[in-house]
């Protein structure tokens, strides 16, 4: 029995030997790129050792290596080193995306990459190295690659490797390992990662590569659903909205009350309900605001819908009482249809609309969405005098010079116009800024 037992270890030792010796570039490449992983949940979310996303990560590597074996040993390389480099940029960016906004990066805002360049002053405030240490796996990856191949490794490999045989026992293994995850997984966890709503937890749960693969999904299903249900969903769309406007509209006590009446709307940029009200040390923290909340109508009960677009989804919502998009930015997907909005309709009740911002026109692609949405004219960043060491404050002229320099505009418009609407965008508040001494005057 023990000769045996020892006969059997000798021969599960010889193999795993071979395989060690006969797969190194594979097993470098699935053991680098699962560090790079383990390493972006560490230094985002803090939950290294984690076994279920290790795990999940794990079999979606070993599944990608597998069709490797399919390429020739000697061109086997560019194959895996690719994949590297796609995981490197997925835990470079995220990294970045995770210190600004505490959330993990989607592909539906690759349509906001050119957006880097307003925020682009700011971004060195908070970038650590930390963030691209993820680039130097590559370089020892393409390091191991020159080892093996000085080493005849690929000449060896191309004489002794069975392919077909290889790519099965590793898919095995894939599956194997992914098949864990989903026996592990609850109904929550299942419903958290169809509607992709919670992508913190996601990550968590499942892993930095199974969330990207799940939100490239999901960011194509739009565009895949124009394409083949256009029609379809023209039709449903017009006859629910058909039902709706059938419908008699009941009047409440708000109803008439504001009519011709001028309309500001002040978008306060990081400024949440629970501030208004608050005191610290005996001090208001918004005390222009509780005199407003106290002078007028005030809503309590009003809770956010943003969703990838953030900012922009918000002036969408409020100008159109629509929902944003699910996956994919408004602002900068759909900013050439024709929207019933708030300020189209006052248009039409002849005011004079606008909106104004102390940030560049491009941000969000207001130059474009603005129109649509029926503002006659926009007052941005080139409409406005400032000195650059004094009156700016993160992405532009902060707040009490924007306003300042307002009040000539607005007195200008209140001659011109008897009636008007108008949006003020802040933008102090908005991350990412530096940290600053200054404060208003």
């Amino acid at each position: 029995m023990k000769k045996k037992f020892v006969s059997v270890l000798k021969k599960t030792r010889k193999k795993i030997s071979k395989y060690l010796s006969t797969n190194r570039l594979f097993l470098s490449f699935v053991i680098l790129s699962l560090i790079e992983t383990v390493l972006l949940r560490n230094f985002t979310l803090g939950n290294t050792w984690d076994y279920k996303p290790f795990i999940c990560d794990l079999a979606l590597l070993i599944l990608i290596g597998a069709f490797g074996y399919f390429v020739k040993p000697k061109k086997q390389f560019n194959y895996y080193f690719i994949w590297m480099v796609i995981v490197t940029t997925m835990c470079v960016v995220n990294s970045i995306y995770y210190v600004f906004y505490t959330s993990f990066a989607s592909f539906s805002l690759l349509a906001a990459l050119g957006l880097v360049g307003e925020v682009g002053d700011s971004l060195t405030e908070k970038i650590k190295f930390v963030d691209f240490m993820y680039i130097i796996f590559p370089f020892v990856y393409a390091i191991i690659h020159t080892k093996l191949k000085r080493g005849s490794y690929y000449h060896f490999v191309s004489k002794v490797e069975n392919s077909k045989k290889m790519f099965a026992s590793t898919i095995l293994w894939g599956i194997i390992c992914l098949a864990f995850t989903l026996v592990t997984m609850t109904g929550t966890d299942a419903s958290r990662l169809i509607k992709q709503w919670d992508r913190v937890y996601i990550v968590q749960r499942f892993g930095i590569i199974l969330y990207q693969g799940n939100d490239l999904v999901q960011s194509l299903t739009p565009r895949i659903n124009s394409l083949f249900g256009y029609d379809e969903a023209v039709k449903n769309f017009k006859e629910f909205y058909t039902e709706k406007f059938s419908q008699e509209k009941k009047a409440n006590k708000y109803t008439g009350t504001l009519e011709g009446m001028n309309v500001i709307f002040v978008h306060m940029e990081s400024i949440h309900g629970y501030l208004v009200g608050m005191e610290i040390n005996d001090q208001e923290i918004t005390p222009t605001l509780n005199k407003l909340s106290k002078e007028g109508m005030y809503f309590s009960n009003f809770y956010p819908q943003i969703s990838v677009g953030t900012s922009s989804d918000t002036e969408f919502t409020i100008n159109t009482s629509l929902m944003p998009a699910s996956s994919g930015i408004v602002f900068t997907q759909y900013f050439n249809r024709s929207y019933d909005s708030v300020p189209k309709i006052l248009s039409e009740k002849g005011y004079y609309t606008f909106s104004s911002h102390a940030n560049g026109v491009e941000m969000w692609n207001r130059n474009n969405m603005h129109p649509s949405l029926g503002y006659q004219e926009m007052y941005f960043q080139d409409s406005f005098d400032y000195n650059e060491k004094t009156d700016r404050l993160g992405l532009g002229l902060n707040d009490v010079a924007f306003f300042y320099q307002l009040q000539a505009k607005l007195e200008k418009i209140e001659t011109e116009h008897t009636n008007y609407m108008g949006t003020l965008i802040q933008l102090s508040n908005h991350s990412p800024y530096a940290a600053t001494d200054w404060h208003p005057e």
